[in-house]
């Protein structure tokens, strides 16, 4: 498989099902990290193979049939369409430099936003920095909001958690600055190698629970735990460890229903993940929802 040619639907298909060799699970993870049309496409083939279809079982037939399900479903979709469309031609050409932070190369494509691996002009330093969607206006409420989360989220010190370093809005685009961590997210390190061992899985579970626990200690709820929201990093001394990413964009995101702050293609959260009250009521939910998603 070539690492520049986009690889055809078939192929994604197989590597969401963790089909592939490694060998060709890593080329084509390269080519995701780069390519906005394929990472999208391959988040949609993830919508639908990660828990099986609803219709596709008997039993939960039944409820995917009720109109409340089919409406909610339908709501998460078109919204989730839309806003992709619009982060997409927003990032197809991004800036060169935000602040005092040169963009190098784009390193990863998530639902909140196009991270890059960067420079600090200044100190010469290494960062992680995500871009978030252009503001559609001037509102300081909204500006307030989002220095209030990152003010929260940088306070937050632990080993499984990713830190914030910095963050700011630059010509409308909402940036958040991160420690440039080496690793691999559960999401595609499950779609290289299959299944996890059990006793694998439950210690990545662990390991995220501390990091969460801690946050919920500071008063942060995530509201959007999902394998591609924890990363596994490989310290100095070889001894895996699970950082939770992206702690505070998810309130964030609330605001952005309403706002526009920032782009997350889902109703605050992931719908194979989502807690059931979380999806009637989005603002409401506490640390409870990020238990069930874990």
């Amino acid at each position: 498989m070539s690492s520049i040619n986009c690889p055809t639907s078939q192929v994604l298909n197989r590597f969401v099902r963790g089909e592939l060799s490694v060998d060709e699970a890593d080329l084509l993870v390269e080519h995701l990290d780069t390519c906005v049309d394929c990472d999208h496409t391959l988040a949609k083939l993830e919508s639908h193979v990660i828990l099986p279809s609803l219709d596709e079982d008997p039993v939960q037939a039944r409820f995917a049939a009720e109109p409340q399900c089919r409406e909610l479903v339908g709501k998460l979709q078109d919204r989730g369409a839309s806003r992709r469309d619009r982060f997409r031609a927003e990032m197809s050409a991004p800036p060169d430099r935000i602040r005092d932070y040169e963009l190098l190369e784009r390193i990863g494509q998530g639902a909140i936003g196009v991270v890059f691996r960067a420079r600090h002009t200044h100190l010469n330093k290494l960062v992680a920095i995500k871009l978030l969607m252009k503001r559609t206006g001037d509102d300081e409420a909204i500006e307030a909001r989002f220095q209030r989360e990152m003010r929260a989220v940088g306070g937050l010190e632990h080993p499984h958690i990713v830190r914030a370093l910095d963050a700011g809005v630059c010509d409308g685009i909402s940036f958040l600055v991160m420690e440039l961590v080496d690793g691999l997210d559960i999401a595609r390190l499950a779609s290289r190698h299959g299944t996890l061992p059990v006793a694998d899985a439950c210690e990545i579970a662990r390991q995220a629970a501390l990091g969460l626990h801690y946050a919920h200690q500071q008063g942060l709820v995530h509201r959007d735990v999902k394998p591609s929201n924890l990363m596994l990093v490989r310290p100095h001394d070889n001894t895996p460890l699970v950082k939770v990413l992206d702690l505070g964009l998810a309130t964030i995101q609330d605001q952005a229903d309403e706002l526009h702050l920032t782009d997350a293609g889902q109703l605050m959260g992931t719908l194979e993940y989502m807690a059931p009250e979380q999806a009637e009521d989005t603002h409401g939910v506490d640390h409870r929802a990020d238990i069930y998603a874990l």
